[in-house]
């Protein structure tokens, strides 16, 4: 016969009952300690009749949820942003898992495994009537509460044009972003 293991709910439930089968006692004095009903009282005595202690453990135990994603969909996720969409932000990868690849995870699920895997700097431009301004953000936690924070201001098109030398600016900015990963990676 296997050991049943009970959590502490279910073995005081367990101790409970059977000190009411084994000794006597009152139901209705169960049911507060328990804080259940009696008649609940009454179903968990015929439960440990007939199945002893295995009857006391969740019938949900040890089963895999339903909602539950498979490992490989996560390892695909992570793929795809390493790869294909690396310089998207958590929401535009989002919304492209839906359409593009036909991958519906929420923001959370994205987030926690993505931030387990990648240490993440994007790029961020910000429009104005006149001009761009581009700068290297980066995910954290700041009091529980998710954020971006500046790790560099770059400027507008033009200082990133200086920067670029004689390479095309927006994909000189976007190896210049994948290298920090890389070397953010190699050093965590």
């Amino acid at each position: 016969m296997r050991k049943v293991e009970l959590n502490m709910k279910e073995k005081q439930k367990y101790e409970k009952i059977k000190e009411y089968v084994d000794h006597g006692g009152n139901k209705n004095r169960i049911a507060l300690q328990l804080n259940i009903s009696k008649r609940q009282v009454d179903r968990l005595i015929i439960k440990y009749k007939e199945k002893g202690k295995s009857a006391f453990i969740h019938g949900n135990c040890s089963r895999i949820p339903v909602n539950a994603l498979d490992k490989s969909i996560s390892e695909d996720i992570i793929l795809l942003y390493k790869n294909k969409y690396y310089n998207f932000n958590f929401n535009h990868f989002k919304e492209y898992l839906e359409d593009e690849e036909n991958i519906k995870v929420s923001y959370d699920f994205i987030y926690k495994n993505l931030s387990k895997v990648v240490y993440i700097m994007n790029i961020k431009i910000t429009k104005s009537k006149n001009s761009e301004h581009y700068s290297i953000i980066y995910n954290t936690k700041i009091n529980g509460k998710r954020t971006s924070k500046i790790y560099e201001n770059i400027g507008n098109f033009e200082k990133l044009k200086l920067r670029a030398e004689e390479q095309e600016p927006i994909e000189w900015l976007k190896n210049y972003v994948s290298e920090l990963n890389k070397k953010q990676k190699e050093d965590t």
